[in-house]
């Protein structure tokens, strides 16, 4: 039976509301228009921007926690331990959550729905605050938050200043040969290079919203962080021993300077999408029923608090662009009163339930092989070749009883040639981060994960099963709930 759904954007949910800070709200002067220009990082313009982030963070590691500007409390408005054991080294006036000062611990890395809308905008917005700070303490007026590379081979050795011990973008809790100056493994270049292709081949925001955090955002947090190795740190945000690296644990990951040269990276991912599909936004009618909490901080230390409908707009307003890219189109030319017709146009869908089934299976050691009933190609066939169908999305829920050491592979498989079409990788991190106040992942863990098989139904031929791969060295239990396949027809 075929379900039929009208949406926005993409999904249906309950939504819960992130956690609120009530400081008073300051006035949002609106951006100089495309002003400053983000490098990358191992250029000689991103090599120059780094040196002025260096200054800065020299500045930012030496103030007073209780400095919205310094290092400490801009790490932790991403997140921070729940609790501190024994005394905090680092911040006098922290010790658990009820310590918590205006705007930490907000990051939307957690299973609430509204999670799956807000990561790509709340991470922008918290980056360029951050971004603002680094230039007006550095001193650099030109200065722009430069974006690490890593899907290029020439650019997978982590930059020169981050590696510098005794330099303030530096911390030991990385994974070793990116410390010690070794690049990437070339196989992992290649599968980041892979995650980045079959994410941003989506037609719906989303999907790549969602496919993009669960994919090399995660991966690239838990290869920085040493996560699936045998590496181990005292970790000084929790100020514990045998923990990973700051970067493979969401409480701990903006304390790593680079954290925002990778968060950097994945905006100029969504930046290159939104070129490729600028009228793929959620819709502003919308935006209210995906809300989440945007307070952050200007380097005069005063405090900003977004609407959403504020984070919506400054988000597609940036006073930045990414070198060799074109500027980005402003959304008030997306979003013109004479051009009311198209915003329903863009932003609406039909979205179909056309094959699910509860499977309940534990992918085991290897691999979990997923039947689709045989009439499904015969019966769907035609929607491939449809002009109004934008995207069929595979959606998975699965259950763990923690969080995995590794990564999963999709792909679906050909029977007939035993030929695989990589479909996407499922990464964990912060699969079991208890986000306090936003909900908790102790206990068993519920995940759903998206994957766009838009071209692979088309490769894979009538004969078809999906296929759920391992590559985790954990000995976890990982069972596939359901799945489901849905299409999604613009009206």
């Amino acid at each position: 039976m075929k379900i039929f759904t009208t949406i926005f954007f993409g999904i249906l949910t309950t939504i819960t509301l992130g956690c609120t800070q009530n400081n008073p709200s300051k006035s949002k002067a609106e951006p100089e228009k495309h002003q400053y220009v983000r490098k990358n990082a191992n250029t000689p313009g991103g090599q120059a921007d780094l040196v002025a982030m260096q200054a800065a963070l020299e500045k930012m590691r030496k103030m007073n926690c209780d400095d919205p500007r310094s290092w400490y409390y801009q790490g932790a408005i991403h997140s921070i331990p729940r609790s501190i054991v024994g005394e905090n080294k680092l911040c006098s006036s922290y010790q658990n959550s009820g310590d918590y000062k205006p705007a930490w611990n907000n990051c939307t890395h957690d299973k609430v729905d509204a999670s799956s809308f807000n990561f790509l905008l709340w991470h922008r917005l918290y980056i360029w605050h951050f971004e603002k700070i680094v230039r007006e303490l550095s001193g650099k007026k030109d200065f722009a938050l430069p974006y690490w590379n890593y899907s290029e081979n020439s650019d997978a050795k982590l930059p020169e200043l981050l590696r510098n011990n005794k330099g303030s973008l530096y911390t030991d809790e990385r994974r070793a040969r990116l410390n010690k100056g070794l690049s990437i493994e070339s196989d992992t270049v290649q599968h980041i290079q892979e995650q980045i292709k079959e994410q941003s081949d989506t037609n719906i925001f989303i999907s790549f919203s969602k496919g993009i955090e669960q994919g090399v955002h995660g991966y690239m947090h838990d290869y920085i962080g040493a996560d699936g190795t045998d590496e181990s740190f005292y970790n000084k945000i929790y100020q514990e021993e045998d923990k990973k690296g700051l970067m493979a644990l969401v409480p701990s990951a903006g304390f790593d300077p680079v954290f925002w040269l990778h968060h950097s990276k994945i905006d100029y991912l969504w930046d290159i999408w939104q070129k490729d599909h600028p009228y793929e936004r959620p819709s502003l009618e919308d935006i209210k029923k995906y809300s989440w909490s945007y307070l952050f901080f200007e380097p005069n230390k005063d405090s900003t608090t977004y609407t959403m409908e504020e984070a919506y707009h400054a988000a597609y307003n940036q006073d930045y662009v990414y070198e060799g890219l074109n500027e980005p189109i402003p959304l008030a030319n997306v979003y013109q009163k004479k051009q009311a017709k198209l915003q329903e146009k863009v932003n609406q869908y039909i979205v179909s339930t056309i094959w699910e089934n509860s499977i309940n299976k534990a992918v085991g050691n290897k691999l979990l092989a997923l039947e689709v009933a045989s009439t499904f190609t015969t019966e769907n066939k035609p929607l491939l070749t449809n002009q109004s169908t934008k995207a069929i999305i595979l959606e998975l829920d699965v259950l763990l009883d923690k969080k995995p050491v590794g990564h999963y592979k999709v792909y679906l498989k050909n029977k007939d040639s035993q030929v695989e079409y990589y479909a996407g990788t499922m990464t964990f991190f912060g699969a079991d981060h208890d986000h306090g106040g936003h909900g908790s992942h102790k206990g068993e863990i519920e995940l759903n994960f998206v994957f766009d098989v838009t071209d692979e139904l088309k490769n894979s031929g009538d004969n078809f099963e999906i296929v759920v791969r391992k590559n985790s060295s954990g000995n976890e239990n990982f069972i596939v709930k359901k799945a489901a396949l849905k299409v999604y027809q613009q009206i």
